[in-house]
Parts: C-alpha cells; structure tokens; sequence
C-alpha cells in the first residue's frame, strides 16, 4: 500500500488534507509506482473525461445510427486538434486548461482567401462578411 498525503493552505483558512492511497500488488519502489504507473493512469482518465465532456463524444442526439456513429471519429479528430493546441500554448497560461477551456480561452480568427477565379467567389465574399470577416 502506498500513501501519500497533501496539504493546501490559504490565508484564513484551515490546511485541507489530499490523502492518496494506492493498492497494488506490483513490485518496485512506491515513488515510481505513484509517479509513473498511477498519476498516469490519472491523466489518461482525465484525457477520456475530456473526450466525453469537453468534445461531447458522449452525445448521441441524431435520430439516425449512422449520424451518431459518425460523430465519435469527429470528436475525437477535434480532440486531437485541442490536445495539439494545448501543446503550442505549453509555454503560456493556457497549457494547464483542459480542452473545453481552450476551445472557450482562445480567439477564433479564420483567414479565409478565396482565389480571384474561384467560382461563386463574389458570394462567398458577401457571406464572409455577413458572418463578421473583415478585409485583410
């Protein structure tokens, strides 16, 4: 049995205590087996918690299986996308938030260039800018 216990302190307020306990029967030091095998084993339920939540893999709201079907590859696809996100933020205040609070915290800018031959591109221009875009 491994045990670790935690403290958090704030001004005017009693320590709260964090007690972790772990049961295993595998062998090797209890720092490596806390560490390396349990708070990782954390972070990809974390990870998952994401997933179901923050990227609504969970929803299942069409009436057609196969709409339904198709939304759990596209919530993980943006998940993917979020996860490599949180990646580039690593060095700024942004890395520690989970995907749902990234997909929220970050700015929205879409640059969207349509070639002069483009076909339709005089209503792709008028809708653009219906939606809010402004020219570069």
């Amino acid at each position: 049995m491994i045990v670790k216990a935690d403290a958090s302190e704030f001004p005017g307020r009693a320590p709260q205590w964090h007690p972790r306990y772990v049961v295993t029967n595998a062998g090797g030091s209890p720092q490596r087996l806390y560490e390396r095998i349990h708070c990782l084993r954390g972070d990809v339920e974390n990870r998952v918690k994401e997933l179901e939540h923050g990227m609504r893999m969970d929803r299942a709201s069409c009436s057609s299986f196969a709409a339904n079907r198709f939304r759990a590859p596209l919530a993980a696809a943006a998940c993917v996308i979020m996860q490599e996100l949180r990646w580039q933020a690593r060095d700024t205040p942004l890395r520690k938030r989970r995907v749902d609070g990234l997909r929220l915290g970050l700015p929205k800018p879409i640059v969207l260039r349509v070639p002069r031959m483009a076909p339709f591109r005089d209503a792709r221009v008028v809708v653009a800018r219906g939606l809010g875009a402004v020219p570069i």
